[in-house]
């Protein structure tokens, strides 16, 4: 007999230890959790749960109003049942007795959209943020970083210069669950990293950091400065798509399956523990993939080899 709040503690901590999640893949578990504690109540016991309790959560979840007195998209309400599954999986593995996760349904959503730049938009944009008098050497290096490496923008503010190895062009990341892997630098990318380091005097610390003149301290850009200055880019552009550090990454993923890049590789560099993942690309090249096919292939009538 083991009440519901008691087992999502435990479940949090085990994601933390155990699975050694991100602390913001543990916050969100635990903002979804509490809105099924705020349905059924925390003194509940897990082994009484029934159907009509999921039943329940599901129409809680559809009327749910946000302080602006938004409802929940159905996407947002497949990440709270997503994370209701994961802690009743937890509670099996624990041979817990609680509700079926399998039983758990997770709603259907509208297939992906996913935006990425043209070659020209990203040099747009790019020399765009370079104009910046203040900072622009360094936006410049930062966005070829993003766009020649794939990295998510938490990776990049994490980014150590004495990590940066320049001659090889490449260097390793820690991403989502501390998974390590290696990413590279085009011949761009290097260059206006090493053009952004002549004009910082510091050695070690963030790579790209927001340093004020005032204090003198050095502090690692915020993923809210990155999406500043991609946003004021996009404005001196001319773009009027809405483009956000990750629109970076998405058109890394997708240039390089336009280009020929097989999925496993693309999957590895971009770090996706599934190649699912990597897959919700592959249409975005189907026009690539119809010019080569009318290139290539001339059909019966048009060979001249039968």
């Amino acid at each position: 007999m083991i009440s519901l709040e008691s087992c999502i503690d435990q479940f949090l901590l085990h994601q933390e230890i155990g699975k050694n999640q991100s602390a913001s893949t543990i916050e969100n578990y635990s903002r979804y959790l509490k809105k099924f504690i705020q349905c059924i109540g925390k003194e509940t016991l897990v082994d009484t749960i029934s159907d009509a309790d999921i039943d329940g959560y599901r129409l809680f979840l559809s009327r749910y109003k946000t302080k602006k007195n938004e409802r929940l998209s159905l996407k947002t309400q497949g990440y709270h049942l997503i994370a209701l599954r994961a802690f009743f999986k937890f509670l099996q593995k624990k041979d817990i007795k609680s509700f079926p996760a399998e039983k758990i349904d997770i709603p259907k959503t509208s297939e992906r959209n996913i935006e990425f730049l043209s070659l020209e938009e990203l040099r747009r944009l790019c020399w765009c943020a370079k104009e910046n008098q203040k900072t622009g050497i360094r936006d410049y290096a930062m966005l070829l970083t993003l766009f020649s490496t794939g990295l998510r923008v938490s990776e990049l503010c994490s980014l150590k210069r004495e990590s940066i190895d320049l001659s090889r062009g490449e260097f390793s990341v820690f991403g989502k669950g501390k998974k390590r892997r290696v990413v590279f630098l085009t011949q761009e990318a290097a260059k206006a990293i090493e053009e952004y380091l002549t004009i910082t005097p510091y050695k070690t610390g963030p790579l790209f950091c927001a340093h004020s003149n005032r204090t003198k301290i050095i502090s690692p850009l915020s993923r809210a400065v990155v999406a500043n200055v991609i946003r004021h880019a996009c404005l001196q552009a001319h773009i009027i798509k809405p483009v956000t550090p990750h629109t970076l990454r998405h058109s890394f993923a997708t240039h390089l399956l336009q280009q020929g890049a097989d999925l496993r590789s693309v999957q590895l560099m971009m770090g996706h523990a599934n190649i699912s993942t990597t897959q919700i690309y592959t249409h975005l090249t189907d026009s690539h993939l119809r010019n080569t096919h009318a290139q290539f292939h001339k059909g019966i009538v048009e060979s001249n080899n039968l």
